[in-house]
């Protein structure tokens, strides 16, 4: 039931900000009275929903900085719940205070799968992920405070970034890796993928490389759809375009046959999906632009 928005207000276009929740039925802010979630103060704040009735925050909470990291961002999560004040809300997470932030988020994917992570941002480069994985009713029925579940961290390089496709695991190399017990060096700029319950014990055995850049090949973009990730690829100066279809079971994913697939030198080409969730169908946004042709929205 999507019919409620947290909103981030800037006083005065600062970086601090406050929020406030936002009924889109009936087009008004919650009122605090009436249950809804805003923030006091204004101050540099991340703030989502983990499910109807509790969000994760991070921000200035004593006023003093301390629940802040040297680089001024939030260091320190708690869970909020609806209807109480933030004095209230309980820590879940904390970075160090060194790092550049620290975070934690939930969300639903494909599938009707969970996922939660928590965050250290240590470099504007690298970063530890611990991850747990979660049923639907534990998300909207047990706070982040009171889940049993354990978070384990994710055993990847620490300049690498991860994401989520259903039950796989989509992880973007910034340097050569070599996994434990896998006879292949995946090279800087690879986007790998593998089943995420496979991740988390380890295991590499059904790793899949979906790209792996060359001295002329490199990936500008990655959009994906309900069942499909769409690479666009810099080649020899030209965009071509890569597309794998997600199979039935995690870890499964099938190279289309895309003849023909290379855009003329010269002409760039774009992708966005049109939905909030990129999850909901295959629909895609394409932009069309270049020297000898005037831009286009498809």
């Amino acid at each position: 039931k999507w019919d409620r928005a947290l909103i981030s207000l800037s006083p005065g276009g600062s970086d601090a900000d406050t929020t406030r929740e936002f009924d889109l039925v009936n087009e008004k802010f919650i009122e605090v009275e009436d249950g809804g979630f805003s923030m006091p103060t204004a101050a540099k704040t991340s703030i989502a929903y983990r499910s109807r009735n509790e969000v994760l925050v991070g921000t200035d909470f004593e006023g003093d900085g301390s629940t802040m990291t040297d680089s001024g961002y939030a260091r320190v999560v708690k869970s909020w719940k609806r209807g109480t004040p933030l004095s209230e809300a309980k820590v879940v997470f904390e970075a160090e205070q060194a790092d550049i932030a620290g975070s934690q988020w939930a969300y639903h994917d494909r599938d009707g799968i969970c996922h939660e992570f928590q965050l250290r941002s240590v470099t504007c480069y690298t970063a530890k992920y611990w991850y747990r994985s979660l049923t639907l009713e534990q998300l909207s029925s047990t706070t982040a405070d009171e889940e049993t579940t354990l978070f384990r961290p994710v055993p990847i390089p620490e300049d690498a970034e991860i994401s989520t496709f259903g039950s796989d695991a989509m992880i973007t190399l910034r340097s050569d890796w070599q996994p434990p017990g896998c006879d292949k060096m995946f090279q800087a700029g690879a986007l790998l993928a593998s089943p995420m319950v496979d991740v988390m014990e380890d295991k590499w055995t059904n790793v899949m490389c979906l790209f792996e850049p060359t001295p002329t090949k490199s990936l500008q973009s990655t959009t994906t759809t309900k069942d499909y990730i769409l690479l666009s690829i810099l080649e020899d100066v030209r965009t071509t375009l890569v597309v794998w279809k997600h199979g039935e079971k995690g870890g499964e994913w099938t190279l289309l046959p895309t003849p023909e697939n290379a855009v003329n030198v010269g002409e760039g080409l774009g992708f966005s999906n049109p939905n909030r969730d990129s999850a909901t169908d295959n629909s895609v946004f394409l932009w069309r632009d270049g020297y000898l042709v005037p831009g286009t929205f498809e």
